[in-house]
């Protein structure tokens, strides 16, 4: 895991097991040969790995709500419109919208365990549901630690806190140019038809991160 930096139970739910079962083996229970196999297998070829990120981005979504940036700057780049109107600030660890943070922050670095949001509840429309759903499936999959070193090589974060040292806190507003920018950019490098090409994107940074 450590590897990876991906959590326990969202290795769990990737491997389509039961959310405890990696928590089990790592406290002592033995693991059946079948599953001993294909953890062995994860740890020494990343391309494995890739493979089941890809077949189960599904499973795994409590990270969604962090995942602001991506929904605001695709959606941007799609439809010439920003998705809403707040500002993102480029902390430490990575772009944060504050006021998620401050609802969520209790949480710590446990997972977030509130029941899951019914978009029926959120005046959406099909195109912003569409956008959610795909940022969701291409980027829920990423624990909190392999999304903060992806987003440091994303420019728009890079450039806002540029002359900060690499562990100084900062408050700084990401310009929206720089976030239209950018993943307009994206978009055309890419050849992104459509919101779901976005995979692309997201397994090509995992790969950049790990290499």
């Amino acid at each position: 895991m450590e590897k990876y930096d991906i959590g326990r139970r969202p290795l769990s739910l990737l491997l389509g097991w039961g959310e405890g079962t990696v928590t089990q083996y790592l406290n002592g229970d033995i693991p059946t040969k079948q599953y001993s196999d294909t953890l062995k297998r994860i740890l020494v070829d990343y391309n494995y790995m890739t493979e089941v990120l890809e077949q189960n981005k599904d499973k795994v979504t409590d990270l969604a709500y962090s995942r602001c940036k991506r929904a605001q700057g695709f959606y941007k780049a799609f439809t010439g419109e920003f998705l809403f109107n707040d500002e993102c600030e480029a902390w430490l660890h990575g772009p944060v919208y504050r006021n998620i943070y401050n609802k969520y922050k209790n949480y710590g670095c446990n997972q977030i365990e509130e029941n899951p949001i019914d978009f029926g509840d959120i005046n959406l429309t099909n195109d912003e549901k569409e956008f959610l759903d795909s940022v969701i499936m291409n980027f829920g999959c990423y624990s909190g630690k392999v999304l903060a070193k992806i987003t440091h090589i994303e420019t728009p974060w890079r450039v806002t806190r540029k002359g900060l040292g690499d562990h100084e806190g900062s408050n700084r507003i990401i310009d929206k140019k720089l976030i239209d920018e950018y993943f307009n950019g994206i978009k055309s490098k890419y050849g992104m038809l459509n919101i779901s090409d976005i995979r692309d994107y997201s397994t090509d940074l995992f790969k950049k991160t790990y290499h």
